[in-house]
């Protein structure tokens, strides 16, 4: 049916119906459809809509102690008023979301807090609280949650021959809103069953969809069940303002709770379950790889909501830059849109991760009009057995992970690939990582965090448990990174590791990867110390081989005392290109060597080079070539990274036949004198004897804490006039030695 006017009542808010009430829509997938709604559908376009069954105190609830396989007591957290034959769905809590099961409720007892099922159950599913020795811990629990109410919406079972019986066709039915938008007329729905429903290979055929309808002030969702779906359980699209609280999802194939545009604002998620969601080839590309909550405009608010068992993702925030289909616009920018609220979410057992952001996401003050950074907070999410990670953040801005509880991932606890903004912007802080729990029936989680690749992350009041073996560590570095590149820093402070994780800190895969800078010692036992992986740069003496920082992986790790404070450089564009593409190069200072190798995939400078090395030194460069190439280099271009206003380096080549002169940066004019490290950024000299050139690298007179300094360098002929004088101890002049 398709209301125009009018609409369909079952009970009210105050006087809930409370005998049973079935309504079965009919139709296969060849039956003609009314244009914009389809068949097979409950339909509004204005009226209302009004469904109430009998109420229930609680829709799911977690396990009060574990279910253990081949038996059939309950014992619940909360006390419920469900009915005897009721169907429950219980979630796995191993890293399978197979093993998610239903039963049905013979008996309750104990004021509603221990359920009797007709039969045992097949898998065991934990009830546990795993407490730490500091005192911290994380609940391992599966979520009950309860399918059946007195109110039922379906999709029909048989139509037209025995071919077409339930899921032949994947063809079932929808209720679908879309409401004018000069109509306020509430829609309401709460204790009602929504079963076989959604119709594959069809976009806008969901179970429930609501659909272009605008504000939804005062309509709602509430404590519905809604399962073995073809397409979606609940859709908003184009809606603003509506709650969907205390809904029970189960069985579903696509994204289950699903905002559709990117243009939707202001909903909001409390407490919904989400269990078992399907992959499905007939709907978006996404939805091959669902999400139990796929999130597509930021400004909204999901509280306490939980998502077990996908196929791919609890969570994910999938923000384009502007909304797409109908409610394009340039003037909504979702992956800048300011942050609505994410808190005290559990999502588990899915397949890869529990919370993804993918692929941007730099929230601004202005949205689109840019702005000042603001913050993010994700706050208290507790993830534990899923496939991959428990959450990957791809390209963040001011994005805060606060008070998170993670355990049990096949990989890593959290993995951001890569982070922007200020300092203390893109944080970790007050969160608990544990490796692996009591209820592990798997590998251990093989990391806690997993740094960016680049740019900012300052991790704080973290706590490591349980990384007890060496082919565990608390810290990697350098997410979704190609071998050798890297050398960023990073910031730690108030760090505790418990469980013999003090043992493996951190593991590192190339020498020159990243540099963790101890703001207060409690990673490394040296204030304002950096922990980076071993090489031949390091100051002896002043750095020093730590076990606990070379897990497993092939290169130790060194803590270095604040006196080596190392700085990240990189270059390419070495011209000529003919002789320098591909060729390795060997960097010496007074501690020793390393080989550089020129690699094509670097996070800066493609086709080039990159190095960490120490501040206040000089370092020579000389690239590897068969004798009878040249080794002079005519051209590149250059960045030195994370550079404090007190830092310099002075860098060295060695030229095989004396140029005219050279320029670095917009510096063209020769020192005249061997250089010190007080001189200003990019003077240089050449010494027309040993054919060296020394030049430095200064943020002398900056004012900002750290800056990233880039340069480029040439050989130049002299024009026609002569080349520039060279200045010896101020403005004393005198006439240079160019050429041999």
């Amino acid at each position: 049916p398709l209301f125009r006017s009018g609409g369909l009542q079952i009970g009210t808010e105050e006087e809930p119906f409370m005998h049973r009430a079935v309504i079965t829509l009919h139709g296969n997938v060849r039956d003609p459809e009314i244009p914009i709604y389809g068949a097979k559908v409950l339909a509004l376009r204005k009226g209302f809509l009004d469904l109430h069954g009998k109420p229930t105190n609680i829709t799911w609830t977690r396990l009060a102690q574990t279910l253990d396989k081949n038996t059939s007591v309950l014992h619940l957290m909360d006390a419920v008023d469900w009915e005897t034959g009721s169907v429950i769905v219980i979630a796995s809590t191993s890293k399978d979301g197979n093993e998610t099961e239903t039963a049905t409720i013979e008996q309750v007892s104990d004021g509603g807090k221990t359920l009797y099922l007709y039969t045992r159950v097949n898998f065991t599913h934990y009830g546990i609280t795993d407490v730490l020795e500091d005192g911290q811990f994380i609940d391992i629990r599966a979520e009950v949650g309860l399918l059946s109410h007195n109110v039922i919406v379906q999709g029909s079972i048989y139509e037209g021959n025995s071919l077409d019986e339930l899921g032949a066709d994947q063809y079932g039915s929808q209720i679908m809103i879309h409401r004018a938008g000069s109509d306020a007329t509430p829609i309401r729905l709460s204790n009602v069953e929504v079963r076989y429903g959604g119709q594959a290979f069809r976009l806008g055929r969901y179970a429930v969809h609501f659909h272009l309808s605008d504000v939804m002030n005062g309509s709602y969702v509430k404590h519905c069940a809604i399962h073995h779906s073809n397409n979606r359980a609940i859709t908003a699209h184009g809606v603003h303002e509506m709650l969907f609280e205390g809904n029970v999802a189960y069985d579903i194939k696509g994204h289950t709770f699903f905002i559709e545009d990117g243009i939707e604002t202001g909903n909001h998620y409390i407490r919904n379950l989400g269990l078992v969601t399907r992959g499905s080839s007939s709907l978006l590309n996404t939805d091959q790889l669902p999400a139990t909550f796929w999130i597509t405009n930021p400004n909204n608010t999901f509280i306490g909501n939980a998502a077990a068992g996908s196929r791919a993702y609890g969570f994910w925030y999938d923000l384009d830059n502007h909304p797409v289909g109908p409610s394009f616009t340039t003037s909504v920018c979702p992956n800048k849109t300011p942050f609505g609220v994410f808190r005290n979410n559990v999502a588990h057992t899915n397949a890869e991760f529990g919370l993804r952001i993918w692929e941007t996401y730099t929230p601004k003050e202005f949205g689109c009009g840019g702005g000042k950074d603001v913050d993010a907070v994700f706050e208290g999410l507790v993830t534990y057995a899923n496939g991959i990670h428990g959450l990957e953040f791809s390209v963040v801005g001011h994005v805060k992970i606060v008070g998170f509880k993670i355990a049990d991932n096949r990989d890593s606890g959290i993995e951001i690939q890569e982070a922007y903004g200020d300092w203390r912007g893109p944080i970790i802080k007050d969160t608990l990582i544990i490796s692996h729990t009591i209820a592990n029936r798997g590998r251990p989680q093989t990391a806690g965090i997993r740094t960016p690749n680049q740019r900012l992350l300052v991790v704080s009041n973290v706590t490591f448990a349980r990384f007890d073996s060496d082919e565990l560590s608390c810290l990697r570095a350098c997410s979704h990174c190609k071998f050798r590149q890297g050398g960023y820093q990073y910031w730690f402070e108030k760090i505790r590791f418990l469980d013999n994780s003090s043992d493996h800190k951190a593991g590192f895969q190339w020498e020159h990867e990243v540099l963790f800078r101890d703001l207060d010692g409690t990673l490394s036992g040296v204030v304002n110390g950096t922990v980076t992986p071993t090489n031949g740069l390091l100051p002896a003496g002043v750095c020093e081989h730590r076990p606990e920082f070379s897990m497993n992986l092939a290169v130790p790790g060194s803590v270095c005392k604040p006196e080596a404070y190392l700085l990240r450089l990189a270059w390419n564009r070495v011209e000529p290109l003919a002789t320098f593409a591909g060729r390795d190069l060997t960097v010496r200072n007074q501690h020793g060597s390393s080989l550089i190798p020129w690699r094509h995939y670097r996070l800066t400078h493609l086709d080039g080079y990159m190095l960490t090395l120490p501040s206040q030194h000089r370092h020579n460069l000389t690239y590897i070539m068969p004798p009878h190439l040249d080794t002079d280099v005519t051209s590149f271009s250059a960045g030195l990274y994370n550079v404090r206003p007190q830092d310099a380096v002075i860098l060295e080549t060695t030229y095989d036949t004396a140029p005219d002169h050279f320029r670095v940066g917009s510096n063209r004019k020769d020192i005249g004198r061997p250089l010190k490290f007080s001189d200003n950024h990019t003077s240089w000299h050449f010494d027309n004897v040993t054919l060296n050139l020394e030049y430095i690298l200064s943020a002398k007179g900056k004012s900002e804490p750290f800056s990233d300094l880039t340069y480029g360098f040439s050989k130049e002929p002299c024009p026609v006039s002569g080349c520039p004088v060279p200045n010896v101890g101020g403005d004393e002049e005198y006439e240079p030695k160019w050429r041999r």
